[in-house]
């Protein structure tokens, strides 16, 4: 208990050697010292003539040494902008003009008073520590002059009890004003500290700020003047520079995405079909991306950047995205082989953003070695091409994936004419039968339907042909207005029955019916062709 309290004001005592004034304070205390000199100054003329002309030549020359501090004192706070010097002045002057004054029992005796007022003085403007040690100092000497012989040159101005009293009474005041300077050198360093406490804080929240601002600017111009027409999100340039900027601030997950199948989406139906997929994937992305740290490279390509983000949060992301991706393109069935592959590279803060870049390259393209439509996270041994390891059962499943299809299998017209050329090699050899129909979607006489109404009707027969064919099946497009559809081992009347319902299903899809259909069948044996229409 008694070593924690010694602690305690061991530490009190050296927080006194902090300098309260600092700031305004300082130059609010070097004013007010200036002024404090100029009094003083004045004060120890006016006594050094008084004194002089009474003949109290001790007095006089303690009010010289008066006049000469106050001067000294105003000057080196005034002129010089010094405030140690004028901090040194005034304390050897309180230690040596009052001891004069009390010994020497100026003003009849009232000198007593100047111990009283100086210690607070010295303490308010000078120093806390210096104003208690003067306390202290005052203490003892008044204490040794009344209990000494020497408290005789008192006996002429104050009685025997004041003489007893005053010592303890006077060092009572001094605990108390000890005290009360201590309290106020607490209070004042708790307001520097509360006020560098916020200082230090408003510049933080303003250095945040300022960097915020400096991504929404990023951000800004990006949006304005940097989007990718086709996907909706920022193109390479602008995505690249606001990526990198955001793999300085922050570590996470460099994600390189590929959308699997766009070629063949474009040769086979159009580049309309493939900017379709592409603006899927750019809505899957923006949907996925926190602050929209997205964008497109170009082509099939496409990056993500996920901030403060684990290896299994990554995957998660990741999963989420080719989920979203798969759900987004489900009512489209022109875009329906798209798929997604990525490389994954988790990074930090400090790693070059071209590095980071080529090392997600090498996992996309082990992906796309392993059969697509998956994803990998960037390994040491994709540097080497050579040590890069086919997974047979990734490669398979991938194919799987990537081939699999719904309904009856729909292809350009170029593999529709391959496989035909394969069925029928396949009829020769093995006797295996099949049959190719003509589907047609027939202009009313006298009518001129527009554009829109006759794909709105073919999209219609698409689909009602999707559900009616088996999977064996196969189909495609052949002019704006024709399918071909191969049937693989029926018959004539089985033939007439899968058109039927092909049919009735364009009809009940269909509600006001512009474009009739018609059907020719072809026998790839007789090279014969029979005819007929719903």
């Amino acid at each position: 208990m008694i070593r924690k309290t010694l602690d305690s004001a061991r530490e009190l005592w050296v927080n006194l050697d902090r300098d309260i004034y600092v700031g305004d304070r300082y130059s609010s205390n070097m004013k007010a010292l200036f002024l404090v000199s100029l009094v003083t100054g004045l004060l120890g003329f006016i006594l050094t003539v008084v004194n002089f002309a009474s003949g109290n030549m001790p007095m006089t020359i303690a009010a010289i040494v008066t006049f000469i501090a106050g001067v000294s004192c105003a000057i080196s706070s005034f002129i010089l902008k010094k405030r140690k010097p004028a901090t040194i002045i005034s304390t050897g002057f309180c230690i040596i003009v009052i001891t004069i004054y009390v010994l020497t029992a100026a003003g009849s005796g009232s000198a007593l008073m100047w111990t009283l007022l100086v210690p607070v003085g010295i303490s308010y403007f000078i120093n806390v520590k210096y104003g208690i040690l003067l306390s202290v100092y005052y203490t003892l000497l008044i204490t040794v002059l009344f209990y000494s012989p020497l408290r005789e040159i008192y006996t002429a101005y104050y009685d025997h009890a004041f003489i007893v009293r005053f010592p303890m009474l006077y060092g009572c005041f001094s605990i108390f004003s000890c005290i009360a300077m201590i309290q106020y050198h607490r209070s004042v360093l708790f307001e520097i500290d509360h006020t560098h406490v916020l200082t230090e804080e408003i510049e933080k929240k303003t250095a945040e700020a300022e960097d915020l601002m400096e991504v929404m600017d990023i951000y800004l111009a990006a949006a304005i003047s940097d989007t990718d027409s086709i996907s909706g999100i920022m193109n390479r340039r602008s995505g690249e520079m606001v990526i990198s900027h955001a793999m300085q601030q922050a570590p996470g997950c460099f994600i390189f995405f590929d959308v699997d199948n766009l070629k063949k989406i474009n040769d086979y139906h159009g580049h309309e079909a493939g900017d379709r997929i592409l603006h899927i994937m750019g809505d899957t992305l923006k949907a996925n991306s926190e602050d929209h740290l997205c964008c497109r490279l170009g082509g099939d390509e496409f990056l993500m950047f996920v901030k403060n983000v684990s290896e299994e949060g990554a995957v998660e992301k990741v999963e989420k995205v080719i989920s979203d991706f798969n759900f987004n393109k489900k009512d489209d069935p022109e875009v329906a082989i798209a798929s997604l592959s990525a490389g994954m590279v988790m990074c930090n803060t400090d790693e070059d953003y071209d590095d980071v870049y080529n090392k997600a390259d090498k996992a996309l393209y082990y992906v796309k070695q392993n059969g697509k439509s998956g994803y990998d996270f960037y390994n040491s041994a994709y540097d080497s091409i050579g040590s890069i390891h086919v997974d047979i059962e990734k490669l398979l499943d991938g194919i799987k994936t990537s081939g699999s299809y719904s309904g009856a299998m729909s292809v350009d017209y170029r593999q529709f004419t391959k496989l035909y050329e394969y069925i029928a090699h396949l009829e020769h050899r093995f006797s295996y039968s099949f049959k190719m129909i003509v589907i047609t979607l027939e202009t009313p006489t006298g009518e001129n339907p527009g554009s829109e109404e006759l794909e709105q009707s073919m999209f219609c027969m698409e689909q009602s042909i999707r559900k009616m064919i088996r999977e064996v099946d196969v189909l495609t497009r052949y002019s704006n207005c024709q399918f071909l559809v191969m049937l693989l081992g029926v018959s004539g009347n089985g033939i007439r029955i899968v058109v039927n319902r092909i049919f009735d299903g364009y009809y009940q899809m269909k509600e006001n019916i512009v474009f009739e259909p018609s059907y020719v069948v072809a026998d790839p044996k007789s090279i014969r062709t029979d005819s007929a229409t719903d």
